[in-house]
């Protein structure tokens, strides 16, 4: 795979929270506003969360304006039109709101990987800088993230000091991806919006964070091999019915070699970078040559490409159609990586805290039971997970393997981990948990439930293996 993970950025303005002072009735006050003080956001703390001085790192001193397109271009013709949020529109919420709402990273599954607040002002680069920074480090090099404004990022990111890492949104290697996980992010967390609009520094993170990781263990997880199902689905039904349509199309052309798409890609990538900049003479008729409605798209004042091979609306819809397939391998590719992924995930994670159960069952037994408490929450949702990975086994066309792999990740905390006990006192020496009668025969029945439904978790696993060993 090129890329070893995916991942989508972008902002949204609906989780604002107004300035104090307008709190207070200074309606008036024309000054500028000064930015709460960053000491009042240090109370609370959250790995997903970035704070706003590691924000202000990747400040540049010539960005003084409120948006990421109020930066000196170098050439790159959409980056200098785009106008993503003009400060003309936007100019008068800056005395309102102290925070103008979030930019966060999700991950192509859905997980929220990072969270920054967007202070007094709109879509700057540092916000982005700052999201993609995290991942560089914490994962290294061959990353694809997907950002609504790429083409005026990738600009800012080759001259930034993340400009080796030259982190751009490809298309190669992003199989079926849309990278628009951020918006059915935002489509759900707009409703947190209304509680966070006159309330604490302190209380707005802490809902707005409470509330991704809401999302993330109940919702995103749940639906996590679901979203490996559908992808598989899809990317099986393209390949079924797109290489009859691709042989077609490619008979109606006389094309023998797709190789030759390729080329036809890079004539036609040639030929729009010689549009990069149009003559003044054209600029200046711009509204005479809209009037003409009825011109032929393909004609050019400078180039006629109307008999270039790949410019006619058939040789169009057959390159979609290659690239679609080449595409729809890479998903498979992918998909077979990440399914075995979680089936080893789920196994190890399963292994790991029984492991740890075991542990402190003699020496500890209270804490043995709060872990055996962990671990049902862990695996509530592992029977769905089974069924739906015994579902993906019989697909037709699947190609990957349910055998649990090994983990890399072998380090303290990490599923393969093998637990050694903790030399805390406190830890050793801590009271039991007195409960009445009644808890007892509640907590017995809940374990009596717990332990019926890792057995059927176990046979469930044991037949999808044989189902893997019998294919």
């Amino acid at each position: 795979m090129r890329f070893k993970m995916l991942f989508a950025q972008d902002r949204n303005d609906s989780l604002k929270r107004v300035a104090t002072r307008v709190l207070d009735g200074n309606l008036d006050d024309a000054s500028p506003l000064t930015p709460s003080h960053p000491m009042l956001e240090g109370a609370f703390h959250h790995e997903q969360y970035l704070t706003r001085d590691f924000v202000e790192k990747f400040a540049s001193g010539r960005q003084t304006g409120h948006s990421i397109v109020a930066e000196d271009g170098d050439g790159n013709l959409c980056a200098e039109r785009w106008k993503n949020m003009k400060d003309s529109a936007t100019q008068k919420m800056w005395s309102v709101f102290d925070e103008t709402g979030v930019f966060i990273a999700v991950c192509r599954h859905g997980f929220c990987l990072l969270i920054a607040d967007m202070v007094q002002s709109g879509e700057q680069s540092k916000y982005a800088l700052a999201v993609t920074s995290k991942p560089l480090d914490t994962f290294g090099s061959d990353l694809g993230g997907g950002y609504d404004i790429g083409c005026r990022f990738k600009t800012t990111l080759a001259s930034s000091v993340l400009g080796e890492h030259n982190l751009t949104t490809y298309v190669e290697g992003l199989g079926l991806e849309d990278l628009e996980g951020c918006e059915r992010a935002f489509s759900k967390s707009n409703a947190l919006a209304p509680s966070t609009r006159y309330t604490s520094i302190f209380h707005r993170r802490q809902a707005i964070a409470c509330y991704f990781e809401h999302n993330d263990e109940l919702e995103v997880y749940a639906n996590l091999t679901k979203f490996l199902l559908n992808n598989y689905k899809q990317a099986l039904n393209l390949l079924s019915n797109g290489r009859l349509t691709l042989e077609r199309l490619m008979c109606e052309l006389g094309v023998s070699d797709p190789d030759t798409f390729k080329l036809w890609l890079d004539e036609e990538r040639e030929y729009l970078g010689s549009l990069l900049r149009e003559p003044v003479e054209e600029t200046l008729q711009m509204e005479y040559w809209q009037r003409l409605v009825n011109l032929a798209g393909s004609r050019d004042t400078r180039k006629d490409i109307s008999t270039c091979p790949w410019a006619s609306p058939t040789a169009r819809l057959t390159i979609n159609m290659y690239f679609k397939l080449c595409r729809a391998k890479e998903e498979v590719v992918r998909l077979n990586v990440e399914i075995r992924r979680v089936v080893t995930y789920l196994i190890d994670e399963d292994r790991y805290l029984r492991a740890c159960e075991a542990l402190y069952q003699d020496t500890n037994p209270a804490l043995a039971y709060q872990i055996s408490r962990y671990r049902a929450i862990r695996s509530r949702f592992t029977p769905l997970h089974l069924r739906t990975l015994e579902k993906i086994s019989h697909l037709p066309g699947f190609r990957g393997t349910l055998t649990p792999g090994i983990s890399v990740s072998c380090g303290p905390g990490d599923s393969a981990h093998v637990p050694q006990r903790v030399p805390i006192q406190s830890v050793l020496s801590s009271p039991p948990i007195c409960t009445d009668d009644g808890e007892e025969e509640a907590d017995e029945d809940l374990d009596d439930d717990h332990g019926d439904d890792l057995e059927e978790q176990c046979e469930a696993l044991q037949h999808i293996l044989s189902v893997t060993t019998d294919t």
